[in-house]
């Protein structure tokens, strides 16, 4: 993933994740509260798929990853994700560290994204 691309990506379409929601902002709160609850065991589920060179496992926990943020509007979570499931079906050890690292980034970028939502304002 190209690090001039990865600026380019919005943390959350809140627009999408509301539409998603079906307008319900609190209701997408708590999705994105329990995303983020969810997120350091998928993280570390990762990271032992790749320690012990799973790369099947790899892949489907990238694949759910995927899926999970794209649902929510979790842009750069998703573009990190489609990347590690491409690198892990392709083998890409390497590759596939290396986006790892930046999915924790990419994770603690959205956290603070979501922290500064005022969910009072869509009431």
């Amino acid at each position: 993933m190209d690090e001039n691309n990865e600026a380019d990506v919005a943390c959350l379409d809140l627009t999408e994740a509301l539409e998603r929601s079906m307008g319900d902002a609190s209701f997408l709160e708590m999705l994105l509260a329990e995303y983020m609850e969810k997120m350091p065991d998928m993280i570390d589920s990762l990271k032992a798929a790749l320690q012990t060179q799973e790369t099947v496992k790899l892949r489907n926990l990238a694949h759910s990853l995927k899926g999970m943020s794209a649902n929510l509007g979790c842009t750069i979570v998703f573009q990190v994700a489609m990347h590690l499931e491409d690198a892990a079906e392709k083998a890409e050890l390497s590759t596939c560290e290396a986006l790892l690292l930046k999915l924790d980034k990419a994770v603690q970028k959205t956290k603070a994204h979501i922290a500064q939502i005022d969910w009072s304002a869509f009431c």
